[in-house]
């Protein structure tokens, strides 16, 4: 991916991944959101095969160095739209796995295009920034319920995947702004059912725990 960034631009097919990962997006969050809670709570077993994880993780590795970033963005909802799949064990397992994919793409800038095309202070500011969030970010991963999660998830790629098109498209700033405050309260809406549904479920499992 770094080799091939250095002769072409990345920008060409980054709208068309975008409009894959924007449906996957609506899907996840679908999905989720709908789910019953109680099958959410069923352990399941994620069963993939080798000739679509390898694939999968080739694909992704190529379009997190010519698009400065798709490692999470495309493993994440594409593994979250299998049967049997928890977003906190999906999201653990994509970050986990993207060190090795950074330092190979790392290496691979330096070996094409250079290290005078390094911003410095940038890497070490994005550096200090994730040492501090990422931390946080996993003990929210593992303390939010996997329903509200996967909404969590699926909104949150319909959004950065949504903001992708729309200026590929070159569409203004006002029609952007708004339909992107339409998609927030959207995402807020579902976010608001997710958290409720969870939470009568929750109290519907106790008063039956105290029955017996």
């Amino acid at each position: 991916g770094a080799a091939f960034l250095s002769s072409l631009p990345g920008e060409l097919i980054k709208p068309f991944i975008s409009l894959f990962l924007l449906l996957l997006g609506i899907y996840i969050l679908i999905r989720f959101l709908f789910l019953n809670p109680e099958s959410s709570q069923q352990k399941q077993t994620l069963s993939l095969k080798k000739r679509f994880i390898y694939p999968l993780g080739l694909l992704a590795g190529f379009f997190d160095s010519i698009g400065g970033g798709g490692w999470g963005p495309i493993n994440t909802p594409i593994l979250l739209s299998q049967k049997g799949a928890t977003p906190r064990k999906v999201i653990g397992t994509v970050d986990t796995s993207e060190f090795a994919v950074t330092t190979s793409a790392t290496l691979g800038f330096v070996l094409f295009l250079g290290l005078d095309q390094f911003n410095w202070l940038w890497v070490a500011a994005f550096v200090i920034g994730g040492v501090l969030a990422a931390p946080l970010a996993a003990w929210l991963v593992q303390v939010i319920p996997s329903l509200i999660l996967g909404v969590l998830a699926g909104g949150f790629i319909i959004l950065t995947n949504f903001r992708t098109l729309l200026i590929a498209g070159q569409v203004e700033t006002s029609i952007l702004y708004t339909i992107y405050a339409v998609l927030i309260i959207g995402w807020l809406i579902a976010i608001f059912f997710s958290i409720k549904k969870n939470t009568r479920f929750r109290h519907y499992r106790k008063s039956y725990a105290e029955q017996r």
